[in-house]
C-alpha cells in the first residue's frame, strides 16, 4: 500500500495541504474501533480500525479531495485484515472439500484406492485427514493481494483493470 502511494507521487507536484477536520472524527472512530476488536477479541475489527484510522489520518491532512488520489491503496489495506471468522468457515470449509475431493480422485487415478469420507481420507485402511491449512485460502488470498496490486499499477482503462480483478 506504501509503494502504491507512492507511485502515485507524480499528482502531488505544486500541492498544498488542505486540512479536512471531519477526517479527525474518521481517525477517533478508527481508534475506537480498534480498542473494541482488541478488548471483545475480533481482529477484523480491530484491524479494521487501524486502515480507518489511516484514512483518517490522510483526510485530516491531505484533505478530502487529495484523499481520493490514496482510494485505491487505503482500500488494498483491507486486504491486510484477517477475515471475519464466519466469513473464513463459509469460504475454507468448500475449499477443504474441494481439496479432499481432488486428493482422492488424483489418488483412484494413479491407482492407489482411497475412501474419502468428508475432510478425511481411507488409504491403505489408515485415516488421513485434510486439515483446515490445506484448504488453501491463503494461497487464495496471497492471489487476490497480488492481483489488486498489478492490478492498480497497470496502465490499462479502468473497465480492463476492473475485470482483471474480477477474474
Amino acid at each position: 500500500a506504501a509503494y502504491l502511494c507512492y507511485a502515485r507521487r507524480a499528482e502531488f507536484s505544486g500541492w498544498t495541504p488542505q486540512r479536512w477536520w471531519p477526517g479527525v472524527g474518521i481517525f477517533l472512530t478508527g481508534v475506537a474501533s480498534t480498542w473494541a476488536g482488541e478488548w471483545y477479541a475480533f481482529p477484523f475489527v480491530a484491524y479494521a480500525g487501524v486502515v480507518l484510522s489511516a484514512n483518517g489520518i490522510i483526510m485530516s491532512v491531505l484533505g478530502r479531495e487529495r484523499w481520493k488520489t490514496f482510494l485505491y491503496p487505503m482500500l488494498f489495506l483491507f486486504l491486510a485484515c484477517p477475515l471475519p471468522q464466519r466469513m473464513h468457515e463459509a469460504v475454507m470449509l468448500p475449499l477443504q472439500t474441494l481439496g479432499a475431493s481432488l486428493a482422492s480422485g488424483f489418488l483412484e487415478l494413479v491407482g492407489i484406492p482411497a475412501l474419502r469420507s468428508g475432510h478425511v481420507l481411507e488409504i491403505g485402511g489408515r485415516q488421513v485427514a485434510v486439515a483446515e491449512a490445506c484448504s488453501g485460502l491463503r494461497m487464495v488470498m496471497a492471489l487476490i493481494v497480488v492481483v489488486a496490486f498489478v492490478a492498480d499499477l497497470v496502465r490499462r482503462p479502468l473497465w480492463q483493470r476492473g475485470i482483471l480483478l474480477l477474474s
